[in-house]
């Protein structure tokens, strides 16, 4: 499925709505995007589950999960900064994403 595959918020104009740096786009499994998107999201933990809520069909399927486990693994890396605000809530989803995919 086409994908921007660098969709963070440093990549997004307002007030009028624009999307830029495509330099990566291509194709890509579904969730990659909203994935991405909600993990530049998640120092602001409303705009992280509005994120989630809007794209509530990518974050369902399959590989939706498995992208949400990708931008996980990316923020909880060996060398992230303790300090970073996204670490606890990308923790609290990969354990919640794991079980929901051994269940399915």
């Amino acid at each position: 499925m086409p994908a921007h595959a660098d969709l963070t918020w440093a990549n997004v104009t307002a007030p009028e709505f624009g999307l830029f740096n495509w330099k990566d786009w291509g194709n890509a499994p579904q969730g990659l995007d909203s994935a991405s998107l909600w993990g530049s999201s998640l120092a602001v933990p409303s705009l992280a589950d509005r994120v989630r809520q809007e794209r509530r069909r990518d974050f369902e399927s399959r590989d939706g999960k498995l992208m949400t486990l990708f931008v996980c693994s990316k923020i909880l890396e060996p060398y992230a900064h303790p300090e970073d605000p996204r670490l606890e809530p990308a923790r609290r989803m990969a354990e919640q994403v794991i079980e929901k995919l051994q269940a399915d």
